[in-house]
């Protein structure tokens, strides 16, 4: 008969069940999460492959970096595949763990994880980004004696 302390026991000796010392080294380490991509007027990749490589798709697939140092790539449905190289051949892959040192492919464009983190753009989002301030109109100063007029456009008195 399985008693809740029974019940309580297992789920604390469980495995899938994480240490204190795991919770909180998971908690203190941060994700990057990067797209890769080539560029263009519309798409704008936190890495972006060189222009003349157009087997690359605008969102190709997406790293992930962590502090650690430890990779994972996934490829976004990218049309041309990405590709690791294991054991001296190309594997075409949707996911996979990578070292920073790992050979991969995007569509025909060879890199590593370390080249094209190298090559990631330093850029704020166009919601960071401050509007260009709008100058209102210089009015020239009236001389003296002259009738006031109402701007036609504000209606103020100028």
């Amino acid at each position: 008969m399985v008693t809740s302390s029974n019940l309580e026991k297992s789920v604390s000796a469980s495995p899938l069940t994480p240490s204190p010392q795991e919770t909180s080294a998971a908690v203190t380490q941060s994700l990057q999460l990067l797209v890769i991509g080539r560029q263009s007027t519309t798409s704008h990749p936190d890495i972006a492959v060189p222009p003349d490589q157009d087997t690359v798709g605008r969102s190709h697939a997406e790293l992930t970096v962590s502090d650690s140092g430890a990779c994972y790539i996934v490829d976004l449905d990218s049309a041309n595949g990405t590709f690791l190289k294991e054991a001296g051949k190309w594997k075409r892959i949707k996911q996979a763990a990578l070292d920073l040192g790992s050979e991969i492919r995007l569509g025909e464009y060879r890199t590593t994880p370390a080249l094209l983190l190298s090559m990631r753009s330093v850029r704020t989002s166009p919601r960071q980004q401050t509007p260009p301030q709008i100058q209102p109109p210089k009015t020239e100063p009236r001389a003296h004696g002259a009738k006031p007029r109402r701007n036609p456009i504000t209606g103020e008195v100028e």
